[in-house]
């Protein structure tokens, strides 16, 4: 019973990590194509990059 619940947990965590991962990739994609066609930035992407460069090291 107890390991089952870890696993449950594990699971849960695993899913939101790649949720994350998923959302934050998107927002870094709609920057670049947003930045490429109107040469104009949002505040959002760099910020997100920030998070996932600080992740992976």
């Amino acid at each position: 019973m107890r390991n089952e619940k870890k696993e449950q947990l594990l699971c849960f965590v695993l899913v939101n990590e790649l949720s994350f991962s998923l959302y934050a990739t998107n927002q870094i994609l709609r920057y670049k194509s947003f930045k490429n066609k109107n040469g104009a930035s949002t505040k959002e992407a760099p910020f997100l990059i920030m998070i996932l460069k600080s992740i992976i090291q």
